[in-house]
């Protein structure tokens, strides 16, 4: 019989690293004009009431947009929760990977406060190095 030390070391290698979960199967894609964000066919569930930096929402697009370098740029989601409360995300995880950007939006409990509808919209921006956006 194999030891507690075995099964969890075979699980462990079944499992993604924790970085995968930038490619993972539901993506929202923003289009090639930057305009229209993409939702998977069957939806997505943000969470339930209560859940906090449980789910990630995947954003996919290109990388260059009227000779800008979009991997330059830092991806902020700004939303407004079920409740009519907004608040602000910065993606800390934007990565670059052929002529794509991907970064995620971790959603916290704000998020997920209220049974509904979660309008959001996101922003790339460029800030110089103290901080002031361009």
């Amino acid at each position: 019989m194999p030891s507690l030390d075995e099964v969890l070391a075979t699980l462990s290698a079944d499992v993604a690293p924790e970085a995968d979960y930038l490619h993972d199967h539901i993506q929202f894609e923003i289009d090639e004009d930057l305009r229209i964000i993409t939702i998977p066919d069957d939806g997505v569930v943000a969470g339930v009431v209560g859940d906090k930096k449980i789910n990630h929402i995947n954003f996919k697009m290109v990388r260059y947009y009227n000779g800008f370098d979009m991997s330059e740029f830092t991806a902020r989601v700004k939303y407004i929760n079920a409740g009519g409360e907004g608040n602000l995300y910065i993606s800390p995880d934007l990565t670059v990977e052929d002529d794509y950007v991907l970064f995620t939006w971790l959603l916290d409990s704000d998020v997920t406060a209220y049974m509904g509808r979660v309008a959001f919209v996101v922003n790339m921006i460029k800030t110089t190095s103290d901080g002031t956006i361009e």
